[in-house]
């Protein structure tokens, strides 16, 4: 409701598309009752993300209204989800034998600056098919949104695409910790799906950006390391920094076979291979 409170009309409008979108042929409503009885629903909130995705496509593309109702709608999303596992880690905290241990295995890093083992798996809610849905229409509307290419010598414009990036790492990291916490396994195939489409939208928006090599994709990167993405860490640092790629070889003796397999299979990157040997 904080968010609501601060853009009451938007919220008004999504919860109108969302109850009309699931119960077809209701009668009209006042937006008054729409609300009440939406909130009434707290299970079914996460319906009201798809809804708020298409807000900014109200506004013209391009334009800083547009760039601040998509970094709104990142906002609002964040915080659906950070709630979501605030609530979890404290049911954990009061409960510790509640929910189920993750698997012994599922608790190994490679990398030092990884995300932490779990102590309690909760449900797949969090990553259920409504939700991820709901949260790639987001992206989808930042590439709408954000420049093609960077607009050189615009400043307001690119420091306008630089907050969005930004909201968008802050996103992609929470959405990165919903699907850890269902999971537990950085390295099964349910993480690594979501992780690759999270880390291809952030790439994409990054590239908007144009920075500098040594500079671009960093937020990428560190999404990257956190969630120990051997694929995307070793392609990132291939091309902007190799002595942090030696860091982590150096530190994780474990990590070094990945590397070398990831060297491997883009040809490409045949000549790090022999570089890193």
């Amino acid at each position: 409701r904080e968010f609501h409170d601060r853009a009451p009309d938007v919220f008004a409008s999504a919860i109108h598309h969302a109850l009309q979108g699931r119960d077809a042929g209701r009668r009209p409503e006042t937006s008054q009752a729409e609300m009440q009885e939406f909130y009434s629903r707290p299970s079914c909130c996460e319906i009201l993300l798809a809804s708020l995705a298409e807000y900014p496509r109200t506004l013209p593309l391009g334009s800083g209204g547009a760039s601040d109702a998509l970094q709104f709608v990142a906002s609002v999303a964040m915080a659906f989800l950070d709630a979501a596992l605030e609530r979890r880690d404290q049911i954990i905290a009061s409960h510790p034998r509640l929910l189920p241990s993750p698997a012994e295995e599922h608790a190994r890093r490679y990398l030092s600056n990884a995300a932490s083992p779990l102590a309690g798996l909760g449900s797949s809610w969090l990553v259920s098919s409504s939700i991820l849905r709901a949260l790639d229409e987001i992206w989808l509307v930042s590439h709408e949104i954000l420049p093609l290419t960077p607009a050189a010598g615009l400043p307001l414009l690119d420091a306008q695409a630089l907050r969005t990036v930004e909201s968008l790492q802050v996103l992609g990291r929470a959405i990165l910790r919903a699907a850890h916490a269902t999971y537990s396994d950085l390295h099964g195939i349910p993480m690594a799906q979501i992780r690759r489409d999270v880390l291809r939208h952030l790439a994409e928006a990054e590239a908007s950006l144009g920075e500098e090599t040594s500079q671009g994709y960093r937020r990428s990167l560190l999404l990257a390391e956190e969630f120990e993405d051997f694929e995307a860490l070793v392609s990132l640092l291939s091309t902007g920094d190799l002595g942090r790629l030696d860091e982590h070889m150096s530190r994780s003796e474990a990590f070094r076979p990945h590397a070398f397999a990831q060297c491997l299979q883009q040809p490409r990157l045949y000549p790090l291979f022999f570089r890193l040997l």
